[in-house]
């Protein structure tokens, strides 16, 4: 567990992160993953990997709660 410290420290403090720069949230799926990067909606399904761009923060903001169960 002590080998992975400095690098988790890394990415979430460094200014050089990704996840320092951009806001992401992802989790697993029985059949894939749904990843919120910025304003964009990423589903992969069995493989297939679809993306949707937002069209607000509102919309966001709604993903945010029935997809990952974030109020904010």
């Amino acid at each position: 567990m002590k080998d992975f410290v400095p690098r988790c420290r890394y990415h979430q403090t460094s200014p050089e992160s990704h996840f320092t720069q951009n806001r992401i949230c992802t989790r697993a799926t029985p059949a894939g993953r749904i990843t919120l990067s910025e304003m964009t909606l990423i589903v992969t399904e069995k493989g297939e990997r679809r993306e949707r761009n937002l069209g607000s923060e509102d919309e966001r903001t709604r993903i945010l709660q029935d997809l990952f169960g974030i109020r904010l």
